[in-house]
């Protein structure tokens, strides 16, 4: 599966969950897909889901962070290691 379709299925997932926002008009770009799920993520109450639908969750956002992943600005590479998360400040110095 690839990312888009990892969201698209999360949006149409979260959507059916929300009860409310089950109709949601799907906006067709990328970007406002991320709304639209992030969204439904943040006001979803905790309560049970499908494994499926976290698995996928769980990959997708994985990918996300390891996309949007901030990295040293003296050498460009990633911060983010397995067994931490990182950041660094403009002067340099880790966070």
């Amino acid at each position: 599966m690839t990312q888009q379709e990892r969201l698209s299925y999360l949006v149409e997932e979260f959507k059916a969950d929300s009860g409310e926002y089950r109709d949601l008009q799907t906006p067709p770009d990328v970007e406002g897909q991320r709304e639209v799920l992030r969204s439904l993520m943040n006001i979803r109450m905790p309560r049970g889901m499908s494994s499926e639908v976290l698995e996928v969750q769980d990959k997708y956002l994985q990918e996300r962070a390891r996309r949007t992943a901030p990295s040293n600005w003296n050498t460009g590479a990633s911060c983010w290691t397995e067994t931490s998360q990182r950041c660094w400040r403009s002067n340099g110095k880790e966070c």
